[in-house]
Parts: C-alpha cells; sequence; structure tokens
C-alpha cells in the first residue's frame, strides 16, 4: 500500500512540472545616452527622455545582470518604476530576473548615459 501512494504521489508530480530548464543563449549589452534617445510618454512626466522598450522574446527568460545610469534616472519593468535615483549614479548590481513578454526600458533628464548588461536564456521545455 506504501508503495502504492508513493507511485501516484510521484507520478501525480509529474504533472506539475512547470517552468522546464533554462540553456544559455547569449549576451546583451547596451550602452548609450538617454538625452539623444526618443522621449518618454506615458510613463514619468518628470523622465523626458528614455530609450526604446527592451522586450523579452517568447520563450526566454533575461536575466539583467547590471544596469548602470550616470547622473541619476528612473528604470522601469512593465512601465512601473522598479529603481530610481535623482542624481549620482543609479546602479543595479543584483540580478533581476524577466520572463517572455515583460518590458525593460530607462528614463531621465540631461545628458545621461546608461549601460545595461543581459544574459539570455533557452527555456527547455
Amino acid at each position: 500500500m506504501k508503495n502504492l501512494i508513493l507511485v501516484l504521489f510521484i507520478s501525480a508530480a509529474r504533472l506539475y512540472d512547470a517552468q522546464g530548464n533554462l540553456q544559455f543563449n547569449q549576451v546583451y549589452n547596451y550602452s548609450g545616452n538617454l538625452s539623444n534617445s526618443t522621449p518618454v510618454s506615458g510613463i514619468n512626466y518628470n523622465n523626458n527622455h528614455g530609450m526604446t522598450a527592451l522586450v523579452v522574446p517568447n520563450n526566454k527568460v533575461w536575466r539583467i545582470e547590471r544596469l548602470w545610469i550616470n547622473g541619476g534616472g528612473t528604470m522601469y519593468i512593465n512601465n512601473y518604476a522598479a529603481g530610481f535615483s535623482s542624481s549620482g549614479t543609479l546602479e543595479i548590481t543584483t540580478p533581476i530576473w524577466m520572463k517572455a513578454g515583460e518590458s525593460l526600458r530607462c528614463g531621465a533628464q540631461g545628458q545621461n548615459w546608461y549601460s545595461i548588461n543581459i544574459v539570455e536564456f533557452n527555456i527547455i521545455p
């Protein structure tokens, strides 16, 4: 009887295999000047310059390794402020995981440089 329950439990647990495995795909490095980028509209009226949103592709997962904005700025994930510095440097070095369909954008006032390092993984079922 114990063996039957154990076999049923293991069989049922296999039905709930939710995520799959992650396989390294590539590294993205983005950098530029936010004051020369597209105007930000609808995410924060205080930040008048920003970058085009980066969107995680289908069947991919991103790990943001480092995000840096010189002179202050705001990091947005899905149009919500996730990091902010009014002056100085905004630097995020704790990894941030993003799933398919989520977006990342930076905004700032003035001549601010940005740098973003992203590691992309494939989701293997």
